[in-house]
């Protein structure tokens, strides 16, 4: 499966290989559901500093089931009392992904998604901000919508999973640039599930790309975000992704 999402990429074509992948069904990194172990992961998240609002992107969100945890996770946060409001906001280069994330995401209308929550889904560039455009909202208060699309928007989480192995390694300083520029210098929190740790595999030869925790590192410590928490191999990863995954958290 990894060598025909391969050959789209080789392919010459003018529409985006992530398009014709989504739209051809062709996502092997797709599990179908919601990560499990970001469930426990959630677990280990704590509020930094006395900011009383929480607003956290998702590079690569495809389908969009990460999207539904994580509201789920804040609206808890939100029933509590510790956050007065927040958002989860789901960015994707391909509209057919957002497509199938905009379906994973209507249960969450039809539950009464709290008024004090704001769900995005946006289409555009991770490197670009200026390219993003909102596809599909979950929010009456536009101005929130608004704060996301600014030219230089911050959030306070950024949830990385097979974002990082889809970028050419020629990429990653430049996504260790932007992920920091994009995080609140004072409460920014990354976590990311390092995936594939492969180091048999040729680096250059992808997506997705062999990584390491090194790999990381190299791209995030000149950026001025540090290790919190790991590397560290969870329990709850998927049967087929053991020994090949591990979870680092960060902090700006």
């Amino acid at each position: 499966m990894a060598h025909r999402v391969r050959d789209r990429f080789q392919a010459s074509t003018e529409t985006s290989p992530w398009e014709l992948l989504w739209k051809d069904g062709l996502t092997p990194w797709d599990i179908g559901r919601p990560t499990p172990l970001l469930c426990k992961e959630l677990e280990r998240f704590s509020l930094v500093g006395s900011k009383r609002t929480l607003h956290t992107l998702v590079p690569g969100c495809g389908a969009g089931y990460d999207l539904a945890t994580l509201a789920a996770h804040h609206g808890q946060l939100l029933d509590l009392g510790k956050i007065d409001s927040a958002s989860v906001t789901g960015l994707d280069l391909s509209e057919n992904a957002l497509q199938s994330a905009r379906r994973n995401i209507a249960p969450l209308i039809s539950s009464n998604l709290s008024d004090k929550l704001c769900l995005n889904l946006i289409c555009g560039d991770f490197f670009n901000a200026n390219t993003w455009k909102v596809v599909h909202s979950v929010e009456s208060d536009h101005s929130k919508i608004a704060a996301v699309l600014s030219g230089s928007p911050v959030f306070d989480f950024i949830f990385d999973y097979t974002f990082f192995c889809a970028l050419s390694p020629s990429m990653r300083n430049a996504w260790g640039r932007q992920t920091s520029l994009l995080l609140d210098p004072e409460t920014g929190q990354l976590l990311t599930l390092i995936f594939p740790i492969t180091p048999e595999e040729d680096a250059e030869k992808g997506p997705p790309y062999p990584v390491s925790v090194a790999d990381y590192r190299k791209a995030l410590e000149p950026n001025n975000l540090v290790i919190r928490t790991g590397p560290y191999e969870s329990e709850e990863t998927i049967r087929q992704r053991k020994g090949i995954e591990q979870v680092c958290w960060w902090n700006t």
